[in-house]
């Protein structure tokens, strides 16, 4: 990972959108935000959170989806499929390819190979870094976030692929 955040491998990348696909046509649903993301964009960028995010449950504390425009993408993309919040962008986009899904009461990571198109690299390096830089910040939703988006059976192979338990101890609740 570059000093931007962005992956090494994703500058060899021809066409540097696979983020773009997220939440057109159901494939993988748009990017989440944890209530201090969230706080984070709507001081930083001084749009109202009511206009890019919505909660997931409901009771404006949890985490949030990120709206997305009428076409599908992401609200924070520009016509050029551009990241107009790139510095401040959440956890999960931070993490794409990556992810984290849940399986039979278990945390993993797991890659999105149908969206990337290097199919080559240390994975393992990338996913250490992750636990060490992100997932202190974002474990205490992992149950919110996996329950509701993640929770996939390992035979969808071709969209992901199984890298390898997460490395933490206990998931704490975010309540």
């Amino acid at each position: 990972m570059d000093a931007t955040g962005s992956f090494t491998a994703c500058q060899l990348c021809q066409t540097k959108h696979c983020c773009t696909k997220l939440g057109v046509d159901g494939l993988i649903e748009r990017a989440v935000l944890t209530p201090s993301e969230k706080a984070r964009i709507e001081r930083v960028t001084g749009i109202s959170a009511r206009d890019f995010a919505a909660d997931l449950d409901g009771d404006g504390f949890g985490c949030s989806d990120i709206i997305a425009r009428p076409d599908g993408r992401c609200t924070f993309l520009d016509d050029n499929k551009m990241c107009t919040i790139y510095d401040l962008r959440p956890i999960d986009c931070r993490l794409f390819p990556f992810d984290i899904a849940e399986l039979d009461g278990r945390y993993y990571w797991i890659v999105y190979d149908k969206f990337c198109q290097l199919k080559v690299g240390n994975w393992e390096e990338q996913v250490a870094k992750f636990e060490q830089e992100y997932l202190p910040e974002l474990s205490p939703y992992l149950r919110e976030i996996c329950t509701r988006t993640r929770k996939s059976a390992p035979d969808q192979a071709g969209d992901w692929r199984l890298l390898r338990p997460v490395a933490i101890k206990v998931i704490p609740s975010a309540a």
